[in-house]
């Protein structure tokens, strides 16, 4: 059988959060052909409009 590689996001930096929780029963539930490896969110740059223009944002990237 062929083994599939699937990377995932969890949309919260908290070790405890209901993403988190939700993400680790989730990847329970598929065949066994199926690898899941976290994506981690904690060395991308985080933006918020609030604070960063976007094109400046943009810039960090090309």
């Amino acid at each position: 059988m062929t083994q599939y590689n699937i990377g995932y996001f969890v949309g919260s930096l908290a070790t405890n959060s209901i993403n988190r929780t939700l993400s680790t029963a989730l990847i329970k539930l598929p065949p066994n052909n199926l690898r899941f490896t976290e994506i981690p969110l904690k060395g991308l740059p985080l933006h918020s409009y609030h604070y960063v223009s976007w094109s400046s944002f943009l810039r960090q990237f090309v």
